[in-house]
């Protein structure tokens, strides 16, 4: 395989994905790993990890890949039919995350997101700016058994949702989320 992973590295990644597992379905601690892998539905993660550095590799970096004694390159594959738009091959991660609130150039959007767990109940929100013009705001009550990270991840796919329905054009944006 191209990508080796230490077997403790294999291990906690591994342990992390069993935990998301778990909270997906619901199953008993006692299941295996790949029983409760299957019920949710997930590839174990190093297999993940393989094929996306696989496609990195050859699609975005265009680079050959050993793959059980046979050689891939790019040239082999038809490359007019890549799957992302964006990669994160083509950014620096590092450089992607801030701490506080950065200030918007003139053609920005900015995505408020947020989800929270009151005693009424589990709700998500998100509204969107364009020059301190609200554009649109969207909120959603949810079941009382999601947990607060289900209501944030649920905000945030709905402002994606809804920014690749409008603005499939629109060059920079900014996605501020609200986790406390």
């Amino acid at each position: 395989m191209g990508v080796n992973l230490h077997s403790h590295s294999k291990r906690i990644l591994s342990s992390l994905q069993r935990q998301f597992a778990l909270k997906i379905t619901k199953a008993n601690r006692h299941t295996s790993t790949d029983a409760v892998l299957q019920l949710a539905g997930l590839l174990p993660i190093d297999l993940i990890l393989f094929k996306e550095y696989t496609i990195g590799k050859l699609f975005r970096l265009k680079e050959q890949v050993n793959i059980d004694d046979q050689v891939y390159t790019p040239d082999m594959m038809d490359l007019s039919q890549s799957r992302w738009v964006i990669s994160p091959f083509d950014y620096f991660i590092f450089n992607s995350i801030a701490t506080e609130e950065p200030m918007p150039r003139q053609d920005t959007l900015c995505y408020y997101t947020d989800g929270s767990k009151t005693e009424e109940g589990v709700g998500a929100s998100f509204c969107v700016y364009d020059n301190n013009i609200c554009l649109y705001s969207w909120n959603s009550k949810l079941s009382p058994c999601n947990t607060i990270y289900q209501a944030e991840t649920f905000a945030i796919l709905n402002a994606l949702n809804w920014h690749l329905n409008h603005y499939q054009t629109r060059s920079f944006i900014i996605f501020l989320i609200v986790n406390q």
